[in-house]
């Protein structure tokens, strides 16, 4: 299954959950079982935590859960060559570059400093945009 890793404080992190757990359309696919490296897995509509760990999460209309072992080779090919150049966009001669200037970060980016700096994601949890709160 494919995975983005999102570092978030505890805060943002509650924020997140809070926001999914009210999407109809996705599920959190949790541990269910572990038998040695064998881990069973279901999904769940809500959950109450996010200790530290690993989460997955499923858009329900897409349809049943095994979809990614269907996946060609090629197809993963291209997902993971997609994700490393969203990744290197973030980094230039070795250092990190999370500036808002650059339109792929400002667009994709959830949380910085401990606010909620993005608009789809603003808009989704009732705060004002931020071009309305640096306007105030």
């Amino acid at each position: 299954m494919p995975e983005t890793i999102l570092y978030l404080t505890s805060r943002d992190a509650d924020l997140l959950r809070e926001w999914l757990n009210r999407e109809a359309s996705v599920a959190w696919i949790v541990k269910a079982r572990q038998s040695g490296c064998d881990y069973g897995w279901r999904a769940v509509d809500t959950i109450d935590a996010l200790p530290g760990g690993h989460y997955c999460l499923w858009n329900k209309e897409a349809g049943p859960l095994n979809i990614p072992s269907a996946v060609p080779y090629h197809s993963s090919q291209m997902y993971a060559r997609n994700v490393m150049a969203f990744v290197l966009n973030f980094v230039a001669k070795g250092e990190i570059n999370l500036s808002l200037e650059d339109e792929i970060n400002r667009d994709t980016m959830v949380a910085k400093d401990g606010e909620v700096v993005g608009a789809r994601v603003r808009e989704a949890l009732g705060l004002p945009s931020t071009t309305a709160a640096t306007a105030a």
